[in-house]
């Protein structure tokens, strides 16, 4: 599936060269979160650190999909998640569909590209 991540333009050339790394905190633990569109990215790129301005479209195999409710589960974790029998997760905390998987190894493909808010 082609999804959306959004992120500041050093960390963009990070992934982009090295692959996501799932972060530190989320909704769904420390993850690798997506959007479903550019426009998705917006309220989902968010944190105290977060300077964005970065769009990559990756294609991410999900694999079986384990739908959340709306405020997931902060303590989340790669193993737990495989033990319940998932590849990724999909919820949507009032803004849209997020996806997000923890093996960077499911980012199939990514690209970069403009993407300009409107004003």
């Amino acid at each position: 599936m082609a999804l959306c991540h959004q992120t500041s333009p050093e960390s963009g050339e990070l992934i982009l060269n090295g692959g996501f790394k799932p972060g530190k905190l989320g909704w769904c633990g420390g993850a690798i979160y997506f959007g479903t569109s550019p426009q998705a990215t917006a309220t989902k790129a968010t944190g105290i650190h977060f300077r964005g301005g970065f769009m990559i479209e990756a294609e991410v195999g999900l694999g079986r999909i384990n739908h959340m409710g709306s405020t997931c589960d902060m303590m989340m974790t790669a193993k737990k998640l495989r033990g319940e029998g998932y590849d990724s997760i999909v919820f949507n905390p009032i803004d849209g569909d997020g996806h997000v998987i923890f093996n960077s190894s499911q980012v199939l493909s990514t690209r970069c590209f403009l993407f300009l808010w409107p004003r």
